[in-house]
């Protein structure tokens, strides 16, 4: 799978191999170079670090904007990857600036979800920090869409991101606010929350996923994604680098949730429209929300899509910047209400070399409208405001402090655009989210080995006896998949783990 991936990607990056690669029983053979930069650095292969080699290119327009080019070896560390957890030394984030990032590779697939086989390579994801810093992080995905990611040091955010799948494909690093004011057009953003009550009844909660005693340490959160004809268009057709980047989407949202609510994010469903959507997709983003739910709901109920929390549709250039989610619908058993819209979407991170058309922040777009469907509010909601960006609007960049989080609206403030966001929840959403989840109980504990009924991190005999005494009811505890009733599905989750260690 590996062989196939370090060649796609080679393709996807927009790199060249090099003269003296070769492929040699099947894998590809790379010379040692893992980042070089445009800043006027020097790195040098050391006997400590010998599989890391920098060196000094030229890139004028970024050096003009304010921002690293970077080329980074993909396949290289593709292929490390393979081995676990690895140690990329001296990556340039800052001129003058490298630091030495610990990552390691993660799935974003439900446990015990079946991914096909496919001649197209599967994204890698690797999170972890920069070594050597407490508060720090680091995000790395990499798939025919591209590469994306972030660096955080302390307050300071760095943006990785090879821009959309026609541009140079040139890797940049740019810290947020650190580029000059034309570097990046922003979209005008806008969202619109939407309360159950306000079109019908509010359903009741969803029987099949509550659970008894306290709130799990961590909790999952499984999650469909679909993407319109204008969604795969922003990746000039190419259904595998939208599907990819869609994976990107969930895996960097995930990293949010995670550090922030101790909620992982699962990617359990994902498909584009080719031709045409199955619903209308209207000027209207209301309208868009109601006829992506109501099919939603009808395929959830014909076909055998695995259970979700929330099925969101992906929307490129057919609309405006725009999002729209019910709002504390997470835990209701009609599928209609949980879902979001997200529109406008660019198809890539943040990148200044872009100057074709006005860009957003995909990521916020997706973690805003999913932190509405579990009880999360716009930050001028409260009272006080946590910040006063919606004033930005009518009085200008002065009128907030900024920058805002992920559910405000510091986006209004120009000319700083998506640049004035910072890639968290302010704690007083948080608290929202976490009472809505604890007093909803819906969303089923994380695990690594989904089996264990018994919790004594094997699976056995043990568990197999607890499922067949639990086959055909409601049981909580024995409905691995989450489909209301134990089954067939359930015991296939046993024999897969079977003789299993957790971790």
């Amino acid at each position: 799978m590996f062989a196939l991936t370090t060649l796609a990607l080679i393709a996807a990056s927009g790199l060249q191999p090099q003269s003296d690669s070769r492929v040699i029983s099947g894998s590809i053979e790379l010379r040692q170079d893992m980042v070089t930069t445009a800043a006027d650095q020097s790195c040098t292969a050391s006997a400590e670090h010998p599989d890391v080699l920098c060196r000094p290119i030229d890139h004028d327009r970024a050096r003009e904007l304010g921002c690293l080019a970077l080329s980074l070896d993909t396949p290289m560390v593709v292929r490390r990857a393979e081995h676990g957890t690895q140690i990329i030394h001296g990556f340039p984030v800052d001129v003058g600036r490298t630091v030495d990032l610990e990552l390691t590779p993660f799935s974003i697939h439900r446990p015990g979800r079946s991914v096909p086989d496919s001649a197209v390579p599967r994204p890698l994801h690797l999170r972890g920090r920069v070594i050597g810093a407490e508060a720090s992080t680091a995000f790395l995905s990499t798939s025919r869409a591209g590469t994306f990611g972030w660096i955080t040091i302390g307050d300071d955010e760095f943006t990785l991101s090879t821009g959309p799948l026609s541009g140079p494909r040139i890797l940049t690093c740019h810290r947020r606010g650190g580029v000059a004011d034309n570097a990046i057009s922003w979209s005008n953003w806008s969202c619109q929350a939407v309360g159950p009550g306000h079109v019908s009844s509010p359903p009741n909660p969803m029987p099949h996923h509550r659970r008894s005693g306290p709130p799990a340490s961590c909790r999952s959160m499984s999650i469909a994604l679909f993407g319109d004809p204008s969604f795969v268009a922003l990746f000039e057709g190419d259904v595998p680098a939208a599907m990819g980047y869609m994976e990107t989407l969930v895996a960097a949202t995930s990293e949010i949730y995670e550090a922030n609510l101790n909620l992982r994010l699962e990617l359990a469903h994902h498909e584009v429209f080719t031709g045409s959507a199955p619903f209308a997709i209207n000027s209207d983003m209301l309208v868009n929300l109601v006829y992506f739910g109501d099919w939603w709901r009808r395929l959830l109920d014909e076909q055998p899509i695995p259970i979700t929390d929330a099925g969101h549709l992906l929307i490129g250039s057919a609309v405006s910047p725009s999002g729209i989610a019910w709002t504390g619908s997470a835990c209701y058993t009609d599928a209609y209400y949980r879902t979001g819209v997200e529109g406008g979407l660019t198809g890539h991170f943040p990148y200044p070399l872009e100057t074709q058309s006005d860009q957003n922040w995909d990521i916020y777009v997706f973690a805003h409208e999913l932190g509405h469907n579990i009880g999360m509010q716009h930050s001028d909601a409260f009272e006080p405001p946590i910040d006063n960006c919606m004033d930005c609007a009518a009085h200008g960049p002065d009128a907030a402090s900024g920058p805002g989080g992920i559910m405000s609206y510091c986006q209004l403030c120009e000319p700083m655009g998506m640049s004035n966001i910072k890639l968290e929840f302010h704690p007083s959403n948080v608290q929202l989210a976490d009472t809505y989840l604890d007093t909803e109980a819906c969303l089923p504990d994380c695990t690594e080995c989904p089996g264990d009924l018994n919790g004594d991190l094997h699976v056995d005999s043990a568990d197999l006896g607890l499922l067949t005494a639990a086959w055909g009811t409601a049981d909580s505890n024995a409905d691995i998949d989450g489909d209301g009733t134990v089954g067939g599905a359930d015991l296939a989750y046993i024999l897969s783990f079977w003789s299993a260690t957790c971790p």
